[in-house]
């Protein structure tokens, strides 16, 4: 079989859209099952080129996505021309699991980077408040008694803007600086979950937004408003949470399966 030549890559942009239950996390790992493996193993399946995708971010095991960004460069000609096939977006996703979709999918310029190019990202984290634990809210949330939101609300205000965020960092992280800006912690309750159809329920959306996040940041955040709602932690204890920069000074880890991330903001 002759040899494809060549020619100048191309690259490509795409959005994303996962259900992060049955995965070991967004990046590939040696025997593990990911979202970036599966996503490649499709790409290769078409393309028959080998392909390198890369992310905004890492989501860790467990966590959804409604609006992770990758890039990749297409080498060989014939793939090139699969790619800018109309059909291609269609037949992508035919391949993909019904839990990884691709929502957009674009040629763009070499200088773009799904990571580099990023300004800043919002996350979501979903509560449910319920005395009785729901199979059906059970993927999506943390079920929990309601606690004390205003006394949570108080201490999301100590967090706000640009700090040494060491103590909500997972202990296993090797990034060098863990300072990060919030922006803003957003607190929405509603009756009503996206994917979710049960009546006689509370959520409560906590929205983050943010020049970057540490791993596990956001869930190590909600498990200590958390305790601070269940009255276990005070809200005037978070400047000495932060100022610590200690993972065991602050609460528990928050559940994956209540994580999204939600949007990824490029200007």
């Amino acid at each position: 079989m002759p040899r494809q030549h060549s020619v100048t890559p191309l690259r490509f942009k795409a959005c994303l859209t996962y259900n992060g239950k049955a995965y070991s996390g967004f990046q590939r790992q040696p025997r593990k099952h990911t979202i970036q493996s599966v996503f490649e193993d499709s790409l290769h399946r078409i393309l028959r080129e080998k392909i390198v995708i890369h992310s905004t971010g890492r989501t860790d095991k467990g966590v959804h996505a409604l609006d992770q960004w990758i890039h990749f460069d297409v080498t060989e000609e014939k793939a090139i021309q699969r790619v800018l096939d109309s059909s291609f977006l269609h037949r992508l996703n035919h391949v993909l699991p019904d839990d990884i979709k691709v929502l957009k999918l674009t040629k763009t310029n070499s200088k773009f980077h799904a990571r580099q190019n990023a300004k800043s990202k919002t996350y979501v984290y979903w509560l449910c408040f319920s005395d009785k634990p729901s199979p059906f809210a059970d993927d999506y949330c943390w079920t929990l008694k309601e606690p004390d939101l205003k006394a949570m609300k108080q201490a999301a205000k100590k967090l706000i803007g640009r700090h040494d965020f060491s103590s909500f960092c997972a202990s296993d992280s090797c990034v060098k600086s863990k300072v990060r800006t919030l922006n803003s912690i957003r607190f929405i309750k509603t009756k009503k979950h996206p994917f979710i159809e049960v009546g006689q329920q509370t959520f409560v959306q906590i929205e983050f937004k943010g020049d970057g996040f540490l791993k596990q940041m956001v869930r190590n955040i909600v498990g200590t408003l958390v305790d601070v709602g269940q009255h276990k932690t005070s809200p005037s204890q978070i400047k000495c949470i932060l100022q610590a920069k200690d993972r065991q000074k602050a609460g528990p880890t928050a559940p994956a399966k209540g994580l999204f991330l939600k949007k990824v903001h490029f200007s």
